[in-house]
């Protein structure tokens, strides 16, 4: 039987360890590095995220928002605190999101939420120190597949100056064959809107 390309277990032996590794790291860094903790950017409790700053003098600095991956079913902020050592060695606030998780909400629901995590870091990060004009965004894996999403909002432009996505999910038809089916079970309409392979996007 071939092994299924999108389970990473299959491929990845170490993966238990690199995960408990990152959450190591993300306890420490938590520890280690100045914080505000579950800010909330919408009404519900899966609706926060964690601010981390450099040391010294803040004053308009600027800013990385940062979406975690995991297949849209697993992992939270907490398990990623680790991204903002590097954010904010290099001297800008670090904004790690979190968002509520599959098959409890349905993806229309997720990209929701990071876009309006997104707008709270407009309306709200200069009273932390941050410059809004100077905001860029990372993902990883589902992450990936998030951030693009806040280039294809209609209702407003991005306000987004650079983007990193990795391993991003940019088709979601091959889902449906895979694993991911029996555990949060992509629908037809969820490929039809929310694979970017298919969409134009308005450039960071």
């Amino acid at each position: 039987m071939p092994k299924d390309p999108f389970r990473i277990r299959d491929h990845v032996a170490e993966f238990d360890d690199i995960v408990a590794e990152i959450v190591r790291r993300s306890a420490e860094t938590r520890a280690r590095v100045p914080m505000v903790a579950d800010v909330a950017y919408g009404p519900d409790s899966t609706e926060t995220l964690d601010l981390f700053f450099p040391e010294g003098k803040r004053d308009r600095l600027p800013v990385h928002m940062f979406i975690h991956g995991g297949y849209w079913r697993m992992f939270s902020k907490r398990d990623y605190s680790h991204v903002a050592e590097t954010v904010t060695n290099a001297g800008a606030i670090a904004v790690i999101v979190d968002y509520a998780l599959m098959p409890a909400v349905r993806m229309a629901r997720i990209v929701d939420q990071v876009r309006r995590a997104r707008q709270w870091v407009h309306d709200h990060i200069a009273n932390h120190d941050g410059d809004p004009g100077q905001l860029t965004v990372s993902g990883h894996s589902a992450g990936a597949h998030l951030a693009t999403m806040l280039f294809d909002d209609d209702s407003r432009p991005s306000g987004i100056k650079g983007a990193l996505l990795l391993g991003g999910i940019y088709d979601l038809k091959p889902l449906q064959a895979s694993f991911l089916a029996a555990e949060i079970a992509i629908t037809d309409e969820e490929v039809q809107r929310f694979s970017p392979i298919d969409h134009r996007f308005d450039h960071p």
